[in-house]
């Protein structure tokens, strides 16, 4: 196997044939830039997908640069109970081995609800018997009435055949195409799935899981569950005329941030105000030219937007890019507002973006009209607790900018009433 360790926009080098190029292009899609070098070379250089990516014997890795305990607390993923690099190493797996510690984490969530019992439920059950357990299937036995027994019988019974652990069988099979995965983690997996032998298998889609919502006895599936998804989320490529499989496992962190932060401003956002996602609009009168801006505010009882902001995963100088400062512009000419939100991923003061511990935020007037563009660098290193802090002070400023609704007239007193 050949190994290539990559960060995020990083670019290297490398001697493959053009066969196996035109292979990494299928497979990579827009999740790697490919592209033919000098003398036959083939520079491969990474973007915001992080993760592995394997063609026949070659592994591209892309290390994130958000820490990974942090990118799980993006996720939504609950690692209260991981120890990072002592647990990961457990597996073989490094630290920052995304792939890697997504599975072990996984492998390490089905094994605690092993441990504690998997859930059951009552399924229903059609079965013939030679005596009658909880309902005769009338139906059943008109159809065949010359038959005395067996008995039709419809019935509940108590296994664990139920949807989660359908899921979570699933999300192992899943696990297991993951390429990369050490070893010992492969071994371990192969146990947990022994624990399923009751659980039928069957095909799960990354929208089930999505659309999932737990209840009180399954409330400790939560974790493993949006392991899943996640995992489910992945594809998985076989080359059945050469008997080659290509597979991949890759997040991108363009996607992850911005879901991050507007839903994190969505639950911190005061009762008046409403924050929207995707926001669509068109730039041309005719409705011919749509666009759509990240982040959008609107007042709760309805109403045009009040604020509009674009969040974008890569570093900046301070003042942002030219590029983005240009759709901010758009977005805020056509809906007529003064102020506009840059919000920028920032790596700490170890990320090499040139930010400071100080002010996070920079301001620019636009010539020609009286737009204002706020630049603010949100900081994605530190702890889990951090994090939250940095989203509570980004709402804090977000609302400053909101213009305050006039005050409802005052009732006045009614004649003749007394003070």
């Amino acid at each position: 196997m050949r190994f290539i360790e990559l960060g995020e926009y990083r670019s290297a080098t490398i001697d493959i044939d053009s066969d196996l190029c035109d292979r990494l292009i299928d497979v990579a899609g827009p999740r790697l830039d490919v592209r033919v070098a000098r003398h036959g070379r083939v520079e491969i250089r990474a973007n915001s997908n992080v993760g592995v990516i394997s063609v026949d014997d070659l592994v591209i890795r892309v290390r994130p640069k958000v820490p990974l305990a942090n990118l799980f607390h993006m996720l939504g993923v609950d690692t209260s109970t991981w120890t990072w690099g002592k647990d990961a190493s457990a597996f073989g797996a490094g630290s920052d081995d995304l792939a890697a510690a997504t599975v072990a984490l996984f492998a390490r969530s089905v094994e605690t609800l092993c441990a504690w019992g998997l859930q059951h439920g009552y399924v229903a059950q059609e079965e013939r018997l030679s005596g009658i357990r909880g309902r005769v299937d009338m139906t059943a036995s008109m159809r065949r009435s010359w038959e005395r027994s067996p008995i039709p019988c419809r019935f509940d019974e108590f296994v664990p055949d139920i949807f989660e652990n359908q899921a979570l069988f699933a999300g192992i099979a899943a696990a297991r195409k993951v390429p990369g995965i050490p070893g010992r983690l492969g071994a371990h997996l192969r146990l947990l799935e022994d624990q399923f032998a009751a659980v039928r298998r069957r095909s799960i889609t990354q929208a089930q899981i999505m659309s999932w919502k737990p209840n009180r006895s399954t409330r400790r599936y939560r974790t493993a569950m949006t392991l899943v998804g996640i995992l489910l989320g992945q594809r998985d490529l076989i080359d059945r005329d050469r008997d080659v499989t290509a597979a991949s496992f890759t997040l991108d962190m363009n996607v992850l941030f911005e879901r991050y932060i507007i839903t994190g401003l969505a639950r911190r956002s005061p009762e008046p105000l409403l924050v929207g996602y995707q926001h669509g609009m068109h730039l041309d009168r005719g409705r011919r030219v749509a666009v759509a801006a990240d982040l959008v505010v609107t007042p709760r009882s309805g109403g045009p937007p009040v604020l509009v902001g674009d969040t974008k995963y890569k570093l900046n100088d301070g003042v942002g890019k030219a590029s983005d400062h240009y759709q901010l512009l758009a977005y805020a000419t056509i809906l007529g507002l003064d102020h506009g939100v840059l919000i920028y991923c920032d790596g700490g003061a170890d990320s090499g973006s040139g930010s400071s511990a100080g002010d996070p935020v920079t301001t620019i007037d636009v010539v020609g009209n009286k737009q204002r563009h706020h630049v603010y660098r949100f900081d994605l290193s530190g702890s889990r607790t951090e994090l939250e802090s940095r989203l509570d002070a980004l709402g804090e400023y977000l609302w400053k900018l909101v213009p305050v609704p006039a005050a409802p007239p005052l009732l006045h007193q009614v004649a003749g009433s007394t003070a």
